[in-house]
């Protein structure tokens, strides 16, 4: 194992507090900042997302992450306050900078381990002797080692996206399906979607495609186009009708969609159901039947009806 001890330098611990900005964000609209040193984010009461480089992660108590050397971030906050421990530090002349060049270090600190070196960390800072430093960086060091564990342990409960817990993910996945089913009349765009749900569009879709095997954007088109059929074959609408009636938006897309799903136009979906389902009698049917005479043989015969469907 590295011993990292050496190579840690640390520049501020700080106590936190984010009040709710009450506003729909996305990672293109929050303004984020960037520094040239890692920052350590413990989550010690609340909810929200930490956006890291326009991805949102989703943090509550006892969530962990570390940000790496300049990459841009920001917190959302939509509901309650967060409030956090932060820890400003960097890894300085090491061969081996397995946080800033390695996989993201973000866990749940199950046990309270973590919980109980930051509070350590809170009491040094508070500390005026000269051994306080290097105190808390020996924490930070213990701090990022029980992290690479969680991190490497397939048993550990993990944090937020990286491995959220089944009951979360369906909860997710059924705000999603409700969202859909809400408003599927209307021309929403996936990115509409994820901003009224407070969710990362690209972390929204991979949600949803790692779940059900379909992209959003094709199971939205397909819910669409199980409506715009039964307006089709059910009604006398026009097709511009059923376009905007269904959420198309346009009768262009409508025709554009639906060809490439079904095969054939709407219109042609139409007149093939008319002519499948739609059936014609004769005039005067004939029923053809057979009885047995009671003087031996068998006697054939015929009549017409006029009314077929009685």
């Amino acid at each position: 194992m590295l011993d990292i001890l050496p190579y840690l330098k640390v520049y501020t611990f700080i106590r936190t507090s984010y009040i709710p900005t009450g506003k729909k964000v996305s990672s293109e609209t929050v303004n984020q900042h960037w520094h040239s040193y890692c920052q350590l984010v413990y989550v010690r009461r609340g909810t929200g997302s930490v956006i890291i480089d326009g991805s949102f992660f989703p943090v509550s108590e006892g969530d962990v992450v570390i940000i790496r050397r300049n990459e841009p971030h920001s917190f959302a906050i939509f509901e309650e306050k967060l409030e956090t421990y932060e820890l400003k530090f960097d890894i300085v002349s090491s061969e081996e900078d397995f946080i800033n060049d390695g996989p993201r270090l973000f866990c749940r600190d199950s046990d309270g381990a973590i919980r109980r070196a930051i509070k350590q960390i809170e009491q040094e800072s508070d500390a005026t002797d000269a051994l306080s430093t290097k105190i808390i960086a020996l924490e930070l060091c213990k701090i990022i080692l029980l992290m690479r564990r969680i991190s490497s342990n397939p048993q550990a409960e993990p944090a937020a996206e990286l491995a959220e817990t089944d009951s979360k993910k369906d909860a997710l996945l059924n705000k999603i399906d409700a969202y859909i089913q809400a408003n599927l009349h209307k021309n929403f765009t996936i990115r509409d979607m994820s901003s009224d749900l407070y969710m990362e569009y690209s972390y929204l879709s991979r949600l949803f495609s790692a779940k059900y095997g379909v992209r959003l954007k094709q199971y939205i088109n397909q819910k669409r186009l199980v409506n715009a059929k039964e307006l089709i074959t059910g009604t006398d609408m026009t097709m511009t009708e059923i376009a905007a009636k269904c959420g198309f938006g346009t009768l262009y897309r409508l025709e554009r969609i639906f060809k490439a799903e079904v095969g054939i136009s709407p219109s042609e979906f139409r007149n093939d159901f008319n002519h499948k389902y739609h059936v014609t009698f004769e005039a005067n049917p004939e029923t053809h039947f057979q009885f047995e005479d009671p003087k031996g043989g068998n006697i054939n015969g015929k009549h017409s009806q006029d009314n077929p469907c009685v």
